[in-house]
Parts: C-alpha cells; sequence; structure tokens
C-alpha cells in the first residue's frame, strides 16, 4: 500500500473568512481514503477495493456507485457485489448517504468524483474507495486527499508543478474574498477572480492550472469550485477573454501586496 507524495507549494494560511465557509464541515482524513488502479486486471481490483472498504462493517453498511444504474445489470463486474449492499448511481446517492457508511466509488469521471468529494464533507463516512478506469480522471484529486494506493499501476502519478509564493498569496486574497460555496457566481466574485489571474499572468507568474486545483480542494474549497476556478485560470493563462466589469476589483498595487511575505 503506498501513498501518493505531498508536494510543496500547496500549503498557506487562510483567514476566516465570511465567504463560503460551513462550520462543522470537514474533508475525510487520508486513512480514510483509498485508490486503485485496474491496470489491465479489473476484477482483482474490484476484490481488492471491496475488501478494503468491508474491512470493519457488514455489506449492508455498503453502498456501490456506478455511472448509471444499468451498470449493475449488464457489467460483468458488478455482479458479484455482496449481497445487502446498496446500489446506486452517483446521481442517485445524494438522496441516501445517511443510510451507508461505506461508500465503493465505480469509474467516476472528473466531474462525477469532485462533487462526490464535496457531497461526503462532513458526512458520517468511515471508507471511501475510487475505483478509476483511467488514471486521467482521478489524477488530480488523487494529488488533493493523498488516497491509499490499493493496487500499484504502472506508472507514477504526474505531479502539476509547484506554485510560487506570489501565487499562493493571490489565491489566498482570492479565497479571504470570494464566495467559494457558490462557485463565485456573482459577478463582481468573478471580476475578482478573472483580475487576479490576469495580474499574474502580466506579471510573469505562469503557473500551472492543475496546481491551482489542488491548491483550492486542499484549502477548503469545495471540488467543483476548485475546478472552475481551474478552468478560469486555465482560460486567462490562454489569452481567452472574459467580459468583466470596468471597475479594478482590487488595490491598485495589490500585486506588489502579494509579493510581500506574509506577517507573521
Amino acid at each position: 500500500m503506498r501513498q501518493v507524495a505531498d508536494i510543496g507549494g500547496y500549503g498557506g494560511k487562510l483567514e476566516n473568512s465570511r465567504h463560503g465557509r460551513q462550520k462543522g464541515r470537514r474533508n475525510m482524513t487520508a486513512d480514510q481514503i483509498a485508490h486503485v488502479v485496474p491496470g489491465e486486471d479489473h476484477e482483482r481490483a474490484m476484490a481488492i477495493g471491496l475488501q478494503w472498504v468491508m474491512s470493519t462493517d457488514p455489506p449492508s453498511s455498503l453502498v456501490v456507485l456506478a455511472p448509471q444504474k444499468s451498470h449493475f445489470k449488464t457489467g460483468n463486474l458488478l455482479r458479484g457485489l455482496p449481497p445487502g449492499c446498496g446500489k446506486e448511481s452517483f446521481r442517485t446517492y445524494s438522496h441516501c448517504y445517511a443510510r451507508y457508511r461505506n461508500v465503493l466509488a465505480c469509474w467516476p469521471t472528473e466531474k462525477q468524483l469532485d462533487e462526490l468529494d464535496w457531497d461526503l464533507v462532513g458526512r458520517e463516512v468511515a471508507k471511501l474507495c475510487v475505483l478509476s478506469w483511467s488514471e486521467g480522471d482521478t489524477r488530480l484529486w488523487r494529488v488533493a486527499r493523498r488516497p491509499n494506493e490499493l493496487f500499484d499501476s504502472s506508472s507514477e502519478i504526474v505531479m502539476p508543478s509547484s506554485l510560487d509564493p506570489v501565487t499562493v498569496r493571490a489565491l489566498q486574497a482570492i479565497s479571504n474574498h470570494v464566495n467559494i460555496k457558490d462557485r463565485f457566481s456573482h459577478q463582481f466574485d468573478k471580476d475578482k477572480v478573472v483580475h487576479a489571474f490576469r495580474l499574474l499572468i502580466h506579471g510573469g507568474h505562469f503557473y500551472d492550472p492543475d496546481a491551482i486545483k489542488v491548491w483550492a480542494m486542499q484549502n477548503g474549497w469545495p471540488a467543483p469550485a476548485a475546478e472552475k476556478l481551474r478552468q478560469v485560470a486555465s482560460e486567462i493563462k490562454e489569452g481567452k477573454r472574459h467580459k468583466v466589469s470596468a471597475s479594478a476589483p482590487w488595490a491598485e498595487d495589490i500585486l506588489h501586496q502579494w509579493h510581500q511575505p506574509a506577517k507573521e
């Protein structure tokens, strides 16, 4: 059993902002999360995942998630599930999460895994095991959450580049001044995000958008909001135009402020 290694550049102290914070909600700890990359042996990967997630509880405590409920009838890998376990799709699971302590998530897309990750925050879930079809769908989630890797793949996970201190301070400012709970949907919040990334690029800070998402997930952002932040960061870096208001949402010297070491 191995864990995805930690990488530098993601740390940073956040203020207790009134924007998007939910008291009492916390992520699952690393020892509660596992991941299985099947390689060529999907049957063995399924067996390993089931064994880990059911090591201490009866089948009735387990819910198995699939992309569609039809997979439980047509998929060979899902026909041998233990009697008594729940069988749901990623779409229907949110209506019955309170009935199960353990979750085996089979072949989620990146979007489905992001939504599940946020849905489980603060829930009474003992274990989550994610069985991926390919490493790409779970790569950033694995970097951010560092699950136990139960089935070694043939290649190491590709890590995003570390973020420089100025970019980290910009992300801290964004986190403390926008409503992350609703994915900064308000125009004024979006203006702050867009302007912040423009300032970074113009200032020569060419961040890795994947690293932006990882940092956000590790610093209190819901995974779906962190993905939206990654998308905006990527579009700004690529030069895509975003409609924003004429007024500047940050102080004129904000980039200079981000260059200053944080005061203890």
